[in-house]
């Protein structure tokens, strides 16, 4: 048992040593050496799950009936020649490309051929294979599970109630099963060749297995590959006949047809129309240019007629007209302005000058007019005569584009009505071609199939026959040896983590440091074997004063007198449970305080076990119950060791909550001054009350954990419960 202790300052609510210590960051990190530890920890349960399932699986190993594996290749090819064209013979071929393998495969696990194979080999004369251990252990379960749940029970072969008929088609159907369990088909990736492979017990069996399955998958086969070819043989013969009288009806439509609408000559009447047809188109568009020409033409000459009547009646008198009114403007302005100016002013001047050249305009246009007259009427009669000829020529080639107009409406509809006949024409002779190409083709088919019918070629050939295997394939002894020493390790440590998953006791210093937020002031290791000299472990620094054990003690010691800040007189010593060593710690720890030259008292405050007077070989009482009032030093004994007295608990009582709640102040008052350092041992602090009522009239708390007994549960009550009064 290690013991940890841990100071609390009841005043202050801390640790003495450190105080301002940073305790969440505080071995927050987990190791590898943390995982080792668990595994260390549990090493027992390790070995044990380690050796449980290493001696299974070697039992297992050893319970089972070699098999020895023979394996034969047969290639399968597809026949080129069955990939027909047209739909209606396709849906007949046998071999398919897609998942072609796979269906092979398929048929290689069917029932008819492991019934050919076991009537071939005689495989149901053949005793079955007996259990091994393993097995024999399974079918006794099972049994028994049947029997229990009373399940109705497969009729057995070698019952005497069954027919001789019944026991023949039982055991039939056991050597099928058992056939078709040995069998192992695969396809060898990238090629054409499937892998037959057979597990037997007898080697020789194995190989012959493999064998016939391979011969009589190719018989099989060549079976269903004649039978198919036979049914397309017969469904070709019976669509050819179908597929020549439609022949011979569409060659009768089309001479019909030839007959009827002089088919023959189609082709020329239509060229000849077609070029009746580019001739009077050209002679059109010259035609049109022309009347485009004279409309033109027809048109200027119009509005020439127009114009020069027009001028003829007028008598050309506008600009005259024009002329005068802007003389008479020139009149007025000037009298208006001899009103104001001389005759000599420019203004005067500049109008009369322009009223001059205003009369000479007139005057020149008067004689004009005069003599143009003659010259109109001249040109008129030239213009109506243009205009009229124009005219009859512009009628004259319309009457010739309504004619040709007619005649190209009349060859289209020609050209139309052949083009027509012509597409008719086709249709049937296009369906004459294509009944003819397709009996050609399906009497070709026809011919082969009759011919592939009679040679009966296997597409599935062995091309390597199944040797006797020389050595077993199961059980790999080895192996399974490995395997079972990797799963017995993996086991065993993974019930160790889930052990300790579940464990919730506190194991190391690390740990409770992380718990309690507080450092550990010293380490007591276990003593697991009697120490030579010593009858009672609280005498332990006494009796073996040299031993490892000891020199704990003193450590501890240390650490209370000079690394805490202010070393406590009155020590409270407790834990959160029974049987961690408090009683121990305390007797051991007031003897090294003695040995170092200080006056100790060690009270027995565990008024319902003590232990104090045993270890120490004093009378119980009488002790510290026995005191009166004021008077409770009065039975303080010296002990054996220099500088330690004791204080028995006395006489028990009814109530030592109540007996401590009242006088535990006067008691620790009365004593006080009396030693340098008095050291209180109590009972647990999740048991009884009385640790708590204590805390409150010492200097310190010295709080006794022991590994791999103190559950974290327990701990952390007892520290809350301290932490409250």
């Amino acid at each position: 048992m290690i013991n940890m202790a841990s100071d609390f300052d009841r005043r202050t609510g801390q640790d003495r040593r450190h105080a301002d210590f940073d305790d969440e960051t505080l071995f927050d990190e987990i190791h590898l050496r943390d995982y080792l530890a668990v595994i260390w920890r549990h090493r027992y349960l390790v070995f044990a799950v380690f050796i449980v399932v290493l001696t299974t699986v070697m039992l297992y190993t050893i319970s089972q009936t070699p098999q020895y594996v023979a394996q034969c290749k047969v290639v399968i090819q597809e026949d080129a020649g069955e990939k027909f064209d047209i739909e209606v013979v396709r849906s007949y071929r046998y071999w398919r490309n897609v998942e072609f393998f796979e269906t092979q495969v398929e048929v290689l696990k069917s029932r008819p051929v492991a019934e050919e194979v076991v009537r071939k080999l005689k495989l149901v004369e053949r005793p079955g294979q007996k259990p091994g251990l393993i097995g024999s252990l399974k079918s006794a379960l099972v049994n028994v599970i049947k029997s229990m749940l009373s399940m109705v029970r497969t009729p057995d072969p070698n019952a005497e109630e069954m027919t001789e008929e019944q026991k023949e088609y039982f055991a039939k159907l056991g050597a099928l099963y058992r056939l078709m369990g040995s069998l192992r088909f695969s396809v060898v990736r990238d090629t054409s060749v499937v892998m037959i492979a057979c597990m037997d017990p007898n080697p020789i069996m194995a190989r012959n297995i493999a064998n016939a399955t391979a011969e009589v998958f190719a018989e099989h086969s060549l079976k269903l590959k004649v039978k198919e070819i036979s049914n397309a043989n017969l469904y070709l013969s019976g669509r050819l006949a179908d597929i020549k009288e439609k022949l011979v009806l569409s060659e009768n439509e089309l001479k019909s047809f030839q007959e009827e609408k002089e088919a023959i000559s189609l082709d020329r009447r239509i060229e000849n129309l077609s070029e009746q047809q580019i001739s009077v188109m050209n002679e059109l568009n010259s035609l049109e240019k022309e009347l485009a020409s004279k409309q033109s033409y027809f048109e200027t000459l119009e509005t020439q007629t127009t114009d020069v009547r027009s001028r003829y009646a007028s008598g050309d008198v506008g600009s005259m007209e024009e002329l005068k009114r802007k003389y008479r403007e020139r009149e007025i302005e000037l009298s208006k302005l001899l009103r104001s100016l001389t005759t000599q002013h420019p203004k005067v001047k500049a109008i009369k000058r322009e009223m001059s050249a205003l009369k000479q305009q007139i005057d020149k246009q008067q004689k004009l007019l005069v003599a143009g007259k003659t010259s109109t009427v001249r040109g008129i009669e030239q213009t109506l005569a243009q205009y009229n000829t124009a005219k009859q020529e512009l009628g004259s080639v319309k009457a010739r584009k309504v004619a040709l107009d007619r005649v190209l409406k009349r060859t289209k509809q020609g050209l139309k009505d052949l083009l027509r006949l012509k597409g008719q024409y086709t249709l049937l002779q296009r369906e004459v071609e294509s009944n003819q190409k397709l009996y050609d083709m399906v009497l070709l088919r026809q011919k082969e199939t009759s011919l592939k019918e009679a040679m009966q070629i296997s597409d599935v050939k062995i091309i390597e026959p199944a040797a006797m295997p020389l050595a077993p394939v199961k059980p790999r002894r080895f192996l399974n040896f490995i395997l079972g020493c990797m799963v017995g390790v993996f086991a065993g440590i993974g019930f160790a983590f889930l052990l300790d998953y579940f464990d919730t006791t506190l194991k190391s210093k690390d740990e409770i440091h992380k718990l309690i937020k507080m450092p550990v002031l010293g380490v007591l290791p276990d003593i697991e074997e009697r120490v030579e000299g010593v009858d009672d472990l609280g005498t332990l620094v006494t009796s073996a004063p040299s031993c490892p054990y000891s020199e704990s003690f003193r450590s501890l010691r240390t650490s209370l007198k000079y690394v805490a800040e202010t070393s406590p007189k009155v020590l409270l010593v407790t834990s959160s449970g029974p049987s961690e060593g408090k009683t121990t710690i305390a007797a051991n720890l007031a003897e090294v305080f003695a040995r170092a030259g200080e006056r100790v008292l060690l009270v027995d405050a565990d008024l319902r076990k003590p232990r104090i007077h045993s270890i120490f070989d004093f009378p119980r009482t009488p002790g510290l119950t026995d005191a009166e009032e004021g008077k409770f030093g009065s039975f303080i004994s010296e002990s054996s060791v220099e500088g330690l007295s004791i204080l028995t608990c006395g006489t028990y009582i009814g109530n030592p909550s109540e007996f401590l709640h009242l006088w535990g102040k006067q008691i620790v008052d009365s004593i006080k001054d009396r030693f340098v350092r008095i050291i209180i041992d109590s009972p647990p602090v999740n048991a009884v009350a009385d640790p708590a009522i204590l805390a409150n009239f010492v200097d310190g708390v010295l709080f006794v954990v022991s590994a791999g007994t103190a559950t974290k549960e327990g701990v952390t009550m007892a520290l809350e419960q301290m932490h409250t009064v």
